[in-house]
């Protein structure tokens, strides 16, 4: 009877293992845990779906879909909670063929996307968009040739992970790699940009933005600017790497956030632009810039019309400006250390709209000035009778100077 009962055992073990396809067995381990029915996309198993939005639309919830290599000439779309996997970046391809729509469109919450190529999208759509949905992921893709990379719009809890984004230049030139879009709770995070016209264009609130590679972009990192009545609060953009950019950083229609450990190098304009929106009225309030590193840039920091901002820790190193203010107030500059720089600082302020100067000079503390220094450390300026408008000038600019009261003696480690 034992010997019976392990035929038996054995001969069900082989026929449950026939039934798995068999080009199936090389899948690799690390994929998420699925949580219902796998579903098969190309390869040679018997049963196995020839269009990937053919396997999407017999999908459940929590069921995934698995696409082996290959080039996938479609447009797709995501309703469920699904997990779309594919084999492998590099040879597993969806082709948008210079659609007129955007090549893949997820609305379906818990959707996890990974490892895809996914190009070709026409100018004026993207590649990927994410839309009114929650807790959705994007994880290990390459995207290029579109005008617009991924676009996350009215959506929160979405997490766009060490993805790729790429431009072939003798096709054509994209746009925006990220653009969120009344965007909320969302993490951005060890994404790679290179050569778009823009790297990561935000709107939205509660949002991080770390780990990311940003390189030869207009603007690196940027706002919507104009976007009354909405204004972009409380967001983090920490530990990027941004290099050889236009402008690494620009924000303006942005407030309290936070801009802290990345190392800007090599911009050609601006490593760090904040500056009041002109036409909404809106000033850069309630802001942190500490810890970063900025060389070998035209301008290292450029200030603009900022209310209550926090200057702290930064290495401001080897660029033609460090660090410029225009009227701003109560600002606070400690603990930076500022060496070969072509010009160090410059400020203006004005006596309007307010009265006390002492809110509008810079405050400047225990920062590092090339060498050691003896209090109190003289700092240049300049003001005027009143601060100027969008299309008026100021006038009777006169000399200032302003001291850090502590120069430290010796540069700080970042």
């Amino acid at each position: 009877m034992v010997r019976k009962g392990l035929v038996i055992v054995i001969i069900l073990l082989f026929v449950g293992t026939c039934l798995i396809p068999s080009t199936a067995q090389n899948i690799e381990k690390s994929l998420l845990t699925s949580r219902g029915d796998w579903l098969y996309v190309g390869g040679s198993g018997l049963g196995n779906y020839t269009r990937i939005q053919d396997a999407i639309d017999n999908t459940t919830d929590g069921d995934t879909v698995y696409v082996f290599p290959g080039i996938y000439n479609e447009r797709i779309r995501i309703n469920n909670s699904i997990q779309l996997q594919g084999a492998d970046p590099l040879t597993t391809i969806i082709d948008g063929q210079n659609t007129s729509n955007d090549i893949l469109t997820c609305v379906g919450t818990d959707a996890v996307i990974s490892g895809f190529t996914i190009f070709n999208c026409s100018m004026s759509h993207s590649c990927i968009l994410i839309n009114q949905t929650v807790n959705c992921t994007l994880y290990g893709n390459i995207i290029h040739t579109g005008g617009y990379g991924v676009t996350v719009q009215n959506a929160q809890n979405i997490s766009i992970i060490n993805n790729t984004f790429l431009q072939i230049r003798t096709t054509k030139t994209g746009y925006i790699a990220i653009t969120l879009n009344n965007c909320i709770f969302s993490t951005f995070s060890q994404n790679k940009i290179s050569s778009w016209d823009g790297g990561i264009l935000i709107k939205g609130t509660h949002l991080l933005i770390t780990q990311n590679t940003i390189t030869n972009t207009h603007r690196g990192i940027t706002d919507m600017m104009n976007s009354l009545p909405f204004a972009n609060k409380y967001f983090i953009i920490d530990e990027n790497h941004l290099n050889n950019n236009k402008v690494a950083i620009f924000l303006a229609g942005s407030r309290d956030y936070s801009i802290t450990r990345n190392e800007i190098t090599n911009s050609t304009t601006v490593g760090l632009y904040m500056v009041e929106e002109v036409f909404a009225g809106d000033n850069p309030e309630n802001i942190t810039i500490k810890d970063n590193l900025i060389t070998y840039s035209a301008q290292g920091m450029v200030v603009e019309n900022s209310i209550n901002m926090s200057i702290e820790g930064n290495h401001i190193q080897h660029n033609t400006l460090g660090l410029s203010f225009l009227y701003s107030s109560f600002t606070s500059v400690k603990r930076n250390t500022f060496q070969d720089n072509t010009e160090t600082v410059v400020y203006q302020w004005a006596f309007f709209p307010f009265s006390r100067f002492n809110y509008k000079v810079p405050q400047f503390d225990m920062n590092f000035w090339d060498q050691p220094r003896g209090p109190p450390y003289p700092i240049a300026g300049r003001w005027g009778l009143h601060k100027p408008w969008f299309f008026f000038s100021p006038i009777n600019i006169f000399p200032w100077v302003t001291f850090d009261w502590h120069p430290s003696q010796e540069p700080y480690d970042i």
